[in-house]
């Protein structure tokens, strides 16, 4: 069964005119409202997301910004053990 214990941390610089960020995760809305340059999402399934941002000032919300991809792939197994005989 997948989990969905991975996370996106998205970094961006911050619109000259001021105002909040809103966060879009595959066009859907993920946040808004933010000051810092900065967003962690938590929780995402292994898979690819596309992410883009967007300013607000007096209401009014700017275009999106530049579109990215992220791939967030699966953990490999861990604590491989081997024993001769």
């Amino acid at each position: 069964m997948a989990t969905s214990n991975h996370s996106v941390v998205l970094n961006w610089t911050a619109s000259p005119d001021g105002g909040t960020v809103n966060v879009y995760r595959g066009g859907t809305q993920i946040a808004n409202g933010l000051t810092a340059n900065t967003y962690t999402d938590s929780g995402v399934a292994v898979g690819s997301y596309t992410y883009y941002v967007t300013t607000t000032v007096n209401g009014a919300e700017s275009g999106p910004s530049n579109q990215i991809t992220v791939t967030v792939s699966p953990q490999p197994p861990s604590s491989l053990t081997a024993a001769a005989h």
